[in-house]
């Protein structure tokens, strides 16, 4: 197990599963429906109970490392910090999460190929909005405190409408569907 002791506080790190395999990008996964699906790119927000929001890039394992630690999180951000301005460090618009001052902030991007009827096929999903109805910030309480923390990514890829809808790009109603399906990872 590995766990950080920084500034006398104790922080996680994440782990990502498929099934009871170690989820890396790059590779291929089965789906529900027999199918695969490979995933390239996956980023998401992760926020304390003190409004500090932390992006987690699975390109970069150093984001995979917690800088808070407590039972209370919330999946993406809130919609003041989607709309207060701040536009450094995790809010920086170079890392490609911002999409405009009317749809605020990505919480969840999942890019990358499935296959089906024997072809690879792009999907690309920017999951967000701030606004009800389809407010994807989803506050969650964690019943343990272990060090590493699993993400059990297999709800969020049974979710995923690959066949119907394999581009979603704004906020709505399978946006939030989707996003709630992440949320169910962390359970």
């Amino acid at each position: 197990m590995i766990f950080w002791i920084v500034q006398g506080f104790t922080q996680g790190t994440l782990s990502l599963k498929v099934g009871k395999e170690f989820f890396t990008l790059h590779r291929k996964y089965p789906t529900p429906s027999g199918d695969s699906l490979k995933v390239d790119q996956f980023k998401f927000y992760l926020g304390d109970n003190s409004g500090n929001y932390h992006l987690v890039d699975l390109e970069d394992t150093a984001t995979m490392r917690l800088p808070f630690w407590g039972e209370a999180w919330a999946i993406g951000m809130d919609s003041a910090a989607n709309t207060s301005g701040n536009l450094d460090g995790a809010f920086d618009p170079l890392l490609g999460m911002y999409w405009a001052w009317n749809t605020g902030y990505i919480q969840l991007k999942v890019v990358g190929t499935f296959f089906h009827e024997q072809q690879w096929n792009p999907f690309e999903y920017h999951i967000g909005g701030y606004r009800a109805p389809y407010l994807t910030h989803q506050k969650i309480q964690r019943k343990h405190l272990q060090h590493v923390i699993e993400l059990h990514l297999d709800p969020l890829f049974a979710a995923l409408p690959l066949e119907k809808h394999p581009k979603i790009m704004l906020p709505g109603a399978e946006a939030l569907r989707i996003h709630q399906a992440f949320a169910a990872c962390f359970e």
